[in-house]
């Protein structure tokens, strides 16, 4: 992928993260269900959180590198 298209995902990625925190799509994971004890809505929101973070650590470190000049050889004379 080119850098413009890391560009374009500088700004899809925080849109994807309001559109999954907003409350009809929160309410799909309300139930009365328990994973491991914890509610199926608190998994949810922290898978969500979680996968933000990683996803914007990715991109952060993806439009680094592009942005990045070339470095030039050194002389070892």
């Amino acid at each position: 992928m080119h850098a413009d298209g890391y560009a374009d995902l500088r700004w899809a990625l925080p849109i994807a993260m309001v559109v999954l925190l907003m409350p009809p799509v929160l309410l799909l994971f309300d139930r009365h269900v328990l994973i491991g004890g914890i509610p199926l809505l608190h998994v949810y929101l922290f898978v969500v959180w979680l996968a933000f973070i990683l996803a914007t650590r990715w991109l952060a470190r993806r439009l680094t590198k592009s942005t990045e000049p070339a470095e030039e050889p050194r002389d070892r004379s």
